[in-house]
């Protein structure tokens, strides 16, 4: 089944529907379902799928080209043809596409590695594009999980500016779509802690036994030496960067704590100028990261960096650091979830649920119907004695802030949290003519001493976060 891909399969048919050529460009992190989505889009369709191969040369890319080539046009000539470059492979390819009576999708999948990591594939699909293709109704995706080379080689090259048609940044799957996975047979407070550890990754959650408790999943799958989440952060890590070593530094330094682009310097000893940016760039693309800005209580705004991606956040907080002693463990039977991490992970989930809100905070613009109205958003601190912090501001064009206080708890959330928000309010500095909305977003509700109080401007509990309509 795909999942929550309504926007970007809707956005392929239209292009496809179309009297004339597109050039598409997808991209996006490993794991987070590209191929997938393109291959169930194009399964009713006249569709050409080729895929590089990742670290070979582009002899033998060539090679595998025409391999997958003779399987899709069932074609036994090709045995006798040796392709000896891309424009031989391309001046074929071009021949057949004439002789074909409706579109043709040609899916050219992981093209950094077709490429060999190089920009003259894609200079030599400019050149076929302008002088063939664009006028013999194809529809032609390229798509690639090394973001930067998809942004600086594809979709900032001078060589395709002006014939991409789209860009699809595939992104994490909203909790709406996370949910449909589960099929109505967990509950919404274990789909959310799947999410608190694994995000929106499909690839994550296609190895969920969901006739499985959320314990002995994440038994099975992180805190044994061959679960799929224990050792996937080499291969998501290590693939999608060149300069690995750099970027791992970068990430294990913000994995302590967000970081400002000064102190990320002193602590590679790089200069804060084109080559680090660069460095937090990519990762930004990859999602791995998030630069997040901050607002004071003065109105100063500065960029922190910290981890973004919630399996790097699991990974470094519980797996890491465990990581020799699980590596000596025999056998998965260990308990080690149980008796190490569960009892003293209460207060990480109470982080892992403010970033949810942060990351999933277009679920609350909607659900507020404010969409259209935000100015300005993310989190609020004052660093001042005493200190505090709104875990989500809301400023809008209305002139309206919306102080949203988020809590992850299993019980009712008590009378306690009025006097909570209303003193971080009372140390604020709000100008004239601004009305403050607070509002509480919470797993499993409120008691009933806080609904007779009608403090609160809407209150969302784990129903809304999940809601389709939200």
């Amino acid at each position: 089944m795909l999942y929550g891909r309504e926007y970007e399969v809707e956005l392929l048919n239209k292009s496809y529907k179309s009297k004339q050529s597109d050039l598409i460009a997808v991209y996006g992190r490993r794991r987070i379902g590209k191929s997938y989505l393109i291959k169930q889009y194009g399964k009713d369709k006249n569709f050409w799928s080729f895929e590089g191969l990742e670290g070979q040369s582009t002899p033998k890319q060539i090679e595998h080209f025409k391999e997958q080539l003779k399987v899709i046009l069932d074609d036994s000539l090709l045995d006798s043809i040796q392709f000896k470059n891309w424009n031989q492979v391309f001046d074929y390819l071009t021949n057949k596409i004439k002789s074909e009576d409706k579109k043709v999708v040609f899916f050219f999948d992981e093209i950094q590695w077709m490429a060999a990591n190089q920009s003259k594939l894609i200079a030599l699909i400019k050149y076929y594009w302008d002088k063939e293709w664009k006028d013999l109704n194809i529809q032609l995706i390229l798509c690639g999980s090394i973001a930067s080379f998809m942004v600086d080689k594809v979709i900032r090259s001078s060589a395709l500016y002006g014939r991409i048609k789209h860009e699809i940044l595939v992104t994490e799957l909203q909790p709406y779509a996370i949910k449909q996975f589960f099929k109505g047979k967990r509950s919404l407070h274990e789909i959310l802690k799947y999410m608190l550890v694994f995000g929106g990754v499909p690839k994550y959650f296609e190895l969920i036994d969901i006739k499985e408790s959320f314990n002995k999943n994440i038994e099975h799958l992180a805190f044994n030496r061959n679960g799929y989440i224990f050792n996937d952060y080499e291969k998501i890590f290590y693939s999608q960067f060149k300069e690995h070593t750099i970027y791992e530094k970068i990430v294990t330094h913000i994995s302590k704590h967000p970081a400002e682009l000064e102190k990320i310097a002193q602590y590679l000893k790089l200069k804060s100028g084109g080559g680090l940016k660069r460095y937090l760039t990519n990762l930004e693309l990859a999602r791995f990261i998030v630069g997040q800005k901050t607002i004071s209580k003065d109105n100063a705004k500065s960029i922190k960096y910290k981890l973004h991606d919630e399996y790097l956040r699991f990974y470094f907080k519980y797996i890491r650091q465990h990581r020799r002693l699980l590596l000596n463990q025999s056998g998965e039977n260990n308990h080690f979830f149980k008796n190490k991490i569960e009892p003293v992970w209460q207060p990480w989930l109470g982080f892992a649920f403010e970033h949810f809100c942060y990351k999933y905070n277009n679920v609350i613009l909607k659900y507020l119907k404010i969409e259209n109205d935000v100015i300005d958003i993310g989190p609020y601190f004052e660093k001042k004695d005493p200190g505090f912090q709104i875990d989500l501001l809301i400023k809008r064009s209305d002139k309206v802030w919306n102080l949203c206080e988020c809590k992850y708890s299993e019980n009712l959330i008590d009378i306690g949290v009025v006097k909570e928000v209303q003193n971080k309010i009372n140390k604020m500095n709000i100008p004239n003519g601004v009305t403050i909305e607070p509002i509480l977003i919470t797993v499993n509700g409120v008691d009933k001493s806080v609904e007779k109080i009608d403090y609160f401007h809407a209150i969302l509990t784990i129903e809304d976060l999940f809601s389709r309509k939200a």
